[in-house]
């Protein structure tokens, strides 16, 4: 029988402490890379819901909702109350003075959705809308622009 001691240790504290070691290294190092992902994650939708905010809260796209809950034509295919969606698109930039805007809006009600296309310059402090036109569900374009009928 050999008296000596094996030359790493005992095998079966060896095996453990390997376990141990795997396990710790699984929690750490991937929940290390996970924090990391989550944060980039986080960041990002942070950064996304900003800028959705900013777009919804622009004078283009609180005129055009304005605009759409005000049109009969809206509220006959939509019903009421007509409310803007979250994924607005385009392009917006505004000063005090100047601004552009190219805006996607979505907007719906209890019968449906449409889709608003704004486009408006601003100069020195009022905006001049060139284009504001709903696509209903039945394909018919509404001219938002449009004055209203009289009561």
């Amino acid at each position: 029988m050999n008296t000596e001691p094996p030359p790493f240790g005992d095998p079966t504290n060896i095996n453990r402490e390997n376990a141990a070691a795997v396990k710790k290294g699984v929690a750490v190092g991937c929940g290390g890379c996970l924090a990391v992902i989550l944060l980039a994650i986080g960041f990002v939708a942070s950064i996304f819901f900003i800028v959705m905010l900013f777009m919804r809260g622009a004078d283009a796209s609180v005129e055009s909702l304005k605009r759409a809950q005000n049109s009969p034509q809206m509220k006959e295919a939509l019903g009421e109350p007509i409310q803007m969606g979250w994924w607005v698109m385009g392009s917006f930039n505004s000063t005090a003075e100047e601004g552009q805007a190219n805006l996607t809006i979505p907007v719906s009600g209890p019968r449906g959705s449409a889709s608003i296309q704004t486009e408006a310059t601003k100069e020195k402090g009022t905006w001049n809308y060139t284009r504001m036109t709903a696509e209903l569900p039945t394909g018919t374009t509404v001219d938002l622009l449009q004055p209203l009928p009289s009561p």
